[in-house]
């Protein structure tokens, strides 16, 4: 084997000695694109591109390039497929990433690869250039999760939303915007947000504009789990899943009132675990930040937590007025008016009223769950 095919070889990924996969084709393409190179000194062009993608036009379009491939190899637990070309001319590789971070349409595309014909190098830019676009720097939003085999991460897609800010009063509005500015900060004035409000009004809806809106990596973690946020499992499952990821990990904690409440009404262990997680050495060396919700109208929170450089914002969700109401109401229904709004109305209330008088939502932006609550 040449040096340069040791090389490719190992810097291919190959779960088992590469031998193992090849066919006789596949050897005889390899000794003639070795030789190629060694005896006619040839110059080599690499290619390393990475994007999403219509899997089964893609691995069409390479297959028309390179023929029919020469390994391929399935990855179950990753759910990734990775197919290796061989020819007289080019060694290359297509990967495609089937997880729940792309549609079934549009997966996670990868072409890497070494040829001595220009004309390949040409073609696989031209094609990568028109059927696989640059993936988005969006943040996916992950689950975690508990089972037999302990804690782990499981990602549950991507979230678009804008905010709305017309749904929510001036004070909550420049919460919001100073809330967008310390996530985003490499130097937060705490780690801690609170949204605190009745259920429909807006919390669940202004944290996927957060989401949306800030360069952090989102884990949800349910009350059920909080209590094992300081254990030793925690730390393992974040460095491998995000050891090469320069953003910062907010957790997103559901109602979290145990978590918040006093020491003397609530669960120390959960307060010491927020507490912990916030601003510990933990917190600081993976860069953690946290957003508490919780439903409870009325809620003691523990001293500890409000100290300065702790809590960042305490945002307080509360019911819209019904001048409010009406304004919200008139902006989906293009200047309509609702004469019947008379009382107080959460904003779910609110856009149910909207849906119920003719109001379609835009489809595409529409997150799948959970959109006012």
């Amino acid at each position: 084997m040449s040096n340069m095919w040791q090389y490719i070889f190992d810097h291919t990924k190959f779960d088992r000695d590469p031998v193992n996969y090849m066919t006789k084709d596949w050897i005889a393409d390899f000794n003639l694109f070795s030789y190629t190179l060694n005896s006619n000194n040839s110059t080599s062009y690499t290619f390393n591109k990475n994007g999403v993608g219509d899997p089964e036009k893609i691995t069409k379009e390479f297959e028309s390039i390179f023929g029919a491939p020469a390994v391929v190899i399935k990855h179950e637990e990753e759910k990734n497929i990775e197919t290796r070309y061989a020819t007289a001319t080019s060694y290359a590789t297509l990967d495609i990433a089937s997880n729940k971070r792309n549609t079934p349409k549009k997966r996670g595309i990868s072409i890497a690869g070494i040829t001595t014909d220009v004309h390949v190098l040409e073609t696989i830019t031209k094609l990568f250039l028109e059927h696989v676009n640059k993936k988005e720097d969006s943040n996916y939003v992950y689950a975690l999760t508990s089972d037999q085999t302990g804690l782990g991460l499981t990602s549950i897609g991507k979230i678009t939303q804008k905010i709305n800010k017309q749904n929510y009063t001036e004070k909550v509005n420049a919460s919001y915007s100073h809330v967008c500015d310390c996530l985003n900060s490499n130097d937060p004035c705490g780690r801690l947000i609170l949204f605190q409000g009745y259920p429909g009004t807006g919390k669940s809806y202004m944290i996927k504009a957060l989401i949306s809106e800030v360069k952090s990596t989102f884990v949800v973690v349910g009350t059920n789990l909080i209590g094992d946020l300081s254990g030793p499992q925690v730390l393992t499952v974040l460095l491998n899943q995000f050891e090469d990821d320069d953003r910062s990990i907010t957790f997103i904690l559901e109602d979290a009132d145990a978590a918040l409440t006093t020491r003397k009404g609530g669960d120390l262990n959960k307060l010491s675990d927020v507490l912990n997680l916030g601003d510990g050495l933990l917190g600081e060396l993976l860069d953690i930040r946290i957003i508490a919700t919780t439903n409870a109208s009325h809620l003691e929170i523990d001293p500890a937590i409000l100290r300065p450089g702790r809590m960042c914002q305490h945002l307080q969700f509360e019911t819209l007025t019904p001048t409010h109401a009406e304004e919200i109401y008139s902006g989906l229904l293009k200047g309509a008016t609702h004469i019947g709004i008379k009382k107080n109305m959460t904003l779910a209330e609110v856009y149910r009223l909207a849906r119920k008088d003719g109001w379609v939502p835009d489809k595409e932006k529409l997150p799948t769950q959970g959109m006012y609550l």
